[in-house]
């Protein structure tokens, strides 16, 4: 990630490093640590973190806001229907590679195609991420209530999700 922000001409801050020592301390003194995957659970037992305190619950969501044809979302009544329509929710910060994803859409060039980005944005990155479009048809929202998400997920035809580093994205499960 230091390289990808030196890259993009941003100061790097990883506030992980600065609270790493205390973690480590917190993680050593619990009884019993939730994962929410094998996966996570083995990185910390690869730093010394005892196997046998762990026990994995993996993430969820509330299936009365986020499943499949739950909301009856009718196509028909949106003007924009013949848009293809791609959707991006999360934060918007560096380390989740949106400058990647709005290169893709300005070399595509889609015609009747539009990105939707919904998250809270770092300001230096989003100022970024402005200059960058030219052509693309790129959409910024901001923070959208977790009541309102299904929405904007049933009205897109694409999810995406170009992080650069993430354990696990809540947000794949939403979608």
């Amino acid at each position: 990630l230091h390289d990808e922000f030196n890259r993009l001409g941003l100061p790097y801050r990883s506030t992980r490093a600065l609270y790493r020592d205390r973690l480590i301390s917190e993680y050593e003194l619990a009884d019993e640590i939730i994962a929410p995957s094998q996966y996570v659970a083995e990185t910390f037992i690869q730093q010394g973190i005892p196997a046998e305190k762990f026990h994995i619950v993996h993430n969820g969501v509330d299936l009365s806001r986020f499943a499949a044809g739950q909301h009856k979302y009718d196509a028909t009544s949106n003007p924009e229907k013949n848009i293809f329509r791609m959707i991006y929710v999360g934060q918007v910060i560096p380390r989740k590679g949106l400058h990647y994803l709005i290169q893709a859409m300005e070399n595509l060039a889609l015609p009747k195609s539009e990105l939707i980005i919904i998250g809270r944005a770092d300001p230096a990155y989003l100022s970024l991420l402005k200059k960058k479009i030219k052509r693309a048809n790129v959409r910024f929202l901001g923070h959208i209530p977790q009541t309102e998400l299904w929405q904007y997920y049933q009205k897109s035809d694409v999810f995406v999700l170009p992080s650069l580093a993430d354990s696990f994205g809540l947000v794949v499960t939403e979608a």
